[in-house]
């Protein structure tokens, strides 16, 4: 019977998305949290009322250009 070599590889890289949230009240990180929760706006620049005195804006992603691949299994010696 012959043995079977199994080898797994995954690649990550971090993109980082930003909103702008302005308020004429000062907000707990909770209300932050929710609100940027409620309004995933995936256009670029664009604004939303999220209600009277506070709006948010998407500003954009940054994408992550430096994947790190990652290898994992019983590799043979070079």
């Amino acid at each position: 019977m012959s043995r079977k070599y199994t080898y797994e590889v995954s690649e990550s890289s971090v993109d980082v998305r930003s909103w702008t949230i302005e308020s004429d009240i000062q907000l707990t990180e909770e209300e932050v949290s929710d609100i940027y929760q409620d309004s995933q706006i995936e256009d670029e620049g664009k604004e939303y009322q999220y209600s009277d005195g506070i709006m948010v804006t998407y500003e954009g992603t940054e994408y992550g250009d430096d994947a790190q691949p990652l290898f994992e299994g019983d590799f043979k010696d070079e």
